[in-house]
């Protein structure tokens, strides 16, 4: 009955290889509530573009700060 968020890196772990740095950090993670969680993994690309992209523009600077460069087109890839 308590509301909560979830913890979501928003470039996925699974491409940790693809980054010379640690992408485990605080600023590829995000808090979602759940139904934007299940969004951004399982809707269609309509839906999930505009999530996806909300939250790159917000993290961007924070990412490159870290050593994480990446654009837009190459984190949407990771959701496809």
């Amino acid at each position: 009955g308590q509301q909560f968020v979830e913890a979501h890196h928003l470039v996925p772990m699974e491409y940790q290889s693809e980054f010379s740095y640690s992408i485990d950090v605080p600023e590829n993670i995000v808090a979602l509530c759940p139904n934007c969680h299940r969004k951004i993994h399982l809707s269609v690309g309509a839906e999930q573009s505009p999530l996806i992209d909300l939250l790159f523009s917000k993290r961007l600077g924070l990412l490159k700060a870290r050593g994480i460069i990446v654009d837009s087109n190459k984190t949407h890839s990771f959701y496809k």
